[in-house]
């Protein structure tokens, strides 16, 4: 079963040491809970919901075909969590859009857990 969220991350990352160019996960905080990322299953790439802002965008965003083009990169981890005597596993699905608007100056991706897969 796979549970679908939107809640924004923070996350820690590091070059995901295939070409030098990408960024990976190696921790997030979710709920106030901080998990370390043990392993990458997959990741890939896939359009956002462009349709939700194409044709009315917020100030500073792209618009029409510039903000179809946008892509989301999505990481499947399994990740834990520890509290006391108490260890959290799971798989999630974390994705990251990069900073696309205008009016964004600190140039940091946006992060959200996009799915908790049960």
């Amino acid at each position: 079963m796979v549970r679908r969220y939107a809640d924004p991350l923070v996350v820690q990352t590091q070059l995901d040491g295939t070409d030098g160019s990408g960024i990976g996960p190696v921790a997030f905080t979710w709920r106030g809970r901080r998990y370390a990322v043990r392993t990458v299953l997959a990741q890939w790439r896939e359009r956002r919901a462009w349709w939700r802002d194409a044709l009315d965008p917020a100030p500073g965003q792209p618009h029409g075909i510039a903000s179809a083009a946008q892509e989301l990169h999505v990481w499947r981890v399994e990740a834990t969590s520890s509290s006391g005597k108490n260890i959290h596993f799971g798989v999630f699905e974390l994705s990251c859009e990069p900073a696309i608007s205008a009016a964004d100056t600190s140039g940091m991706p946006h992060w959200e857990l996009a799915r908790v897969v049960d």
